[in-house]
């Protein structure tokens, strides 16, 4: 079938920090010229995707797309654009016919307001089965609808460059995902299998101390692994939603259109789903092992500082108890003191020794500070008690003393 016009229009996807890349790709191209086509290079951004647009047209009345695709494949070589590693092609081959109708193809056209679209099977680059970075369409329009096809190729706020770019970033971003996914699921058998040894050997933890620390780091890095992974899923879910909208807005069949990529990347995510809920579980059982293992040490701290406690308890009530009794000298004369029995002075240092310490702790651990107001002072129920105690306590044992010296004079 003849056509009355046949164009040829390349889309290379890359990374939005490509830019630079793509300028020196624009220069060389620039500098090439053709005796039997006409070619122009375009840089197109949409949001993270820097997009390297060649239209190519044949200065002769006609030319078969193989012509313009041998010529393309020209460009590509010498403009360098294979070591800038773009992340997808998108071929659309674009003609003029009066009847598009009648164009021999293999499968159904999808109906679109402005003309034909045709999927054509790629044999492109494949890194993990559907996920070829070449997608190839054709599209047939009659005259009368041409503008309104180029409009639908060309616009950059909606139609093929929404579709394609959306469609390129999610097969990008699975194909990553698959790159890596053997380095997740080994760190995460890792962490599996250390975590197993670490908690059947919990009675000699004192010895695991390097391995915890060891196994820490690698649950935050493996942590870290995970959220680059919840990231992915979460852009191909945007991506795709933002493909389907973009495809109910032209009133393009979902299954027609797609030729089963929804269903292929329905299948990928319940992937990233399934290794992201297993990646869970472990952060799960690692977090409860080192929360155990913290646990067990705190236990051995605890008991270590209550024996510590327990020890200067001891010292402070003995140091209590003799500077108590010093004091005393301040209050009553050397005679006097001479006077008074060794019950009333074991009363006095030994009362002063115990209530003293219970009182410095209880302010401690009450976290008592100084109020602002007498109110405030006074609200601390245990603390009253304790000084009423100890007030109560030494009048009776001044009352002792000042008895025991009478009965000498």
């Amino acid at each position: 079938m003849k056509l009355d016009k046949s164009d040829l229009f390349a889309f290379y996807f890359f990374k939005k920090n490509q830019e630079r890349e793509i300028k020196s790709i624009l220069r060389q191209l620039e500098k090439l010229k053709s005796d039997e086509f006409k070619f122009n290079p375009e840089i197109l951004t949409y949001y993270d995707l820097s997009i390297l647009r060649i239209d190519i047209a044949s200065k002769k009345e006609f030319s078969n797309w193989e012509n313009h695709k041998i010529f393309l494949n020209n460009l590509y070589e010498k403009g360098d654009i294979e070591s800038f590693k773009p992340i997808g092609l998108s071929l659309v081959y674009f003609g003029i016919s009066d009847n598009p109708d009648k164009f021999p193809a293999p499968n159904k056209p999808v109906k679109a307001e402005f003309g034909n679209i045709w999927k054509v099977k790629s044999k492109g680059p494949v890194n993990n089965l559907f996920f070829s970075q070449l997608s190839e369409y054709i599209i047939l329009s009659n005259k009368e609808k041409e503008k309104k096809s180029k409009q639908f190729i060309f616009s950059g706020n909606k139609g093929f460059l929404i579709l394609e770019s959306s469609l390129q970033k999610v097969k990008t971003e699975i194909r990553e995902y698959y790159d890596v996914r053997p380095n997740l699921i080994e760190s995460m058998n890792i962490l599996d299998e250390e975590t197993r040894t670490i908690l059947n050997s919990l009675k000699d933890i004192h010895k695991q101390e390097e391995k915890i620390r060891d196994l820490t780091n690698k649950y935050i890095s493996f942590t870290n692994k995970v959220s680059l992974v919840k990231k992915v899923q979460n852009t191909i879910e945007i991506n795709i939603e933002t493909y389907k909208s973009e495809l109910k807005n032209l009133k393009l069949n979902d299954n027609n259109y797609s030729f089963n990529y929804l269903n292929n990347t329905k299948v990928a995510s319940e992937q990233i789903t399934r290794d992201l809920n297993y990646c869970y579980s472990t952060i799960e059982n690692v977090q409860t092992c080192i929360d155990l293992l913290r646990g067990t040490n705190s236990i051995d701290l605890r008991k270590k500082s209550l024996n510590i406690q327990a020890g200067l308890a001891i010292v402070e009530i003995s140091f209590i108890f003799y500077y108590s009794l010093g004091v005393w000298h301040l209050v009553v004369s050397e005679e006097n003191w001479l006077l008074i029995p060794a019950s009333i002075k074991l009363l006095i240092g030994g009362g002063l020794a115990v209530l003293i310490p219970i009182a410095a702790h209880l302010i401690v651990n009450e976290r008592w500070v100084m109020p602002k107001n007498l109110t405030n002072l006074f609200s601390n129920k245990k603390l009253i008690l304790l000084i009423i105690s100890i007030l109560i306590i030494s009048i009776i044992i001044i009352a002792l003393i000042i008895t025991q010296i009478e009965q000498y004079f």
